[in-house]
């Protein structure tokens, strides 16, 4: 082949890469109602180093945090009035939170009057999210399941979650109770954290729509615990590829998601505490539960295959 057939070949290969724009873009608030947006938060400690907010076509405004009030404003203003057809876009510095329970949040305050859209790493790794692929411990955890927001949110399918590497805790009850939501973006991690997706989406009771997969072979304690709980909606469970699983790891991780009839989980290994507690309690009558010819295992029932359902089986 020649140098020019070689050159020619290269450019071919580099035009063919296509990048989601949506993971240059960073988290983006897209409202649809008149509603308030704030920057909460709920302990008086900030482990945020900088957050900016850009509104529409405007210049980025750097906010200011208040140890007064527990806030940031942004040109001095604490609760932003947002109008239909307003954009928000926000990259932040740090984490969110200092504890499962406590840290920093988003605040929406209508019912119904959001998406989300962009690259949820600009919230922990400012202006450099865009090569991002971890979420340190507590980065994430309960930002948008607080007070109002999780009733104001409506899609979050245009929303990226790319990182690759998972702290402790750091998608903690991240849209828990958003009870609007039908889509689950792709989630693509496969070093996880101990209880990274905690109840990451307990009662989103519309959602109906999961990942096709969700890819970790190895686990960690409580990763997926209660992840779906509540989610009565769903038909069809994310493909389970691990064999071995860990203490907790799928824990009411479908509890009470009553129109669910499919699962495919591959684990050989069961042995680890409580790794499927409840894990399908309540779930759907009739359903298929694909499982790894390799396996020995024969539980049924809440903390095995559901009662009732179909076992078929299928190699690792």
């Amino acid at each position: 082949m020649s140098v020019e057939s070689l050159i020619r070949r290269r450019g071919m290969m580099k035009q063919s890469v296509v990048v989601n724009p949506l993971l240059l873009q960073p988290l983006t608030i897209t409202f649809s109602k008149s509603a308030t947006l704030a920057f909460w938060s709920s302990v008086g400690t900030n482990l945020i180093t900088s957050m900016k907010i850009k509104i529409n076509d405007g210049d980025w405004i750097q906010g200011v945090y208040s140890n007064d009030d527990w806030s940031w404003s942004f040109n001095n203003i604490v609760e932003l009035s947002m109008s239909s057809g307003d954009v928000v876009q926000v990259k932040a510095s740090g984490i969110w939170a200092v504890s499962a329970n406590g840290g920093c949040y988003i605040y929406i305050n209508t019912e119904s009057s959001c998406t989300l859209s962009g690259n949820i790493n600009s919230l922990v790794h400012g202006d450099n999210f865009v090569n991002a692929t971890t979420i340190p411990d507590y980065a994430l955890a309960n930002v948008f399941s607080q007070e109002d927001t999780p009733k104001s949110i409506v899609d979050i399918s245009g929303l990226l979650l790319p990182a690759t590497s998972l702290g402790d805790h750091c998608y903690y009850r991240l849209f828990a109770t958003a009870s609007h939501i039908t889509t689950v973006p792709e989630l693509p991690a496969t070093s996880l954290g101990q209880y990274c997706y905690y109840q990451m989406f307990l009662s989103c009771s519309a959602l109906t729509t999961l990942p096709s997969i969700l890819p970790a072979t190895s686990l960690a304690n409580y990763c997926y615990n209660n992840m779906f709980r509540g989610c009565s909606s769903i038909t069809n469970a994310p493909v389970l590829p691990a064999t071995t699983l860990v203490n907790y790891c799928y824990g009411g991780m479908f509890w009470s998601c009553s129109s669910l009839r499919y699962i495919k989980m591959m684990a050989t290994d069961i042995s680890a505490t409580a790794c499927l507690n409840n894990w399908v309690r309540s779930v759907g009558s009739g359903g298929t539960f694909v499982k790894n010819s390799s396996a020995t295992w024969t539980t049924t029932g809440n903390s095995g295959v559901p009662s009732g359902w179909t076992i078929q089986t299928e190699s690792a």
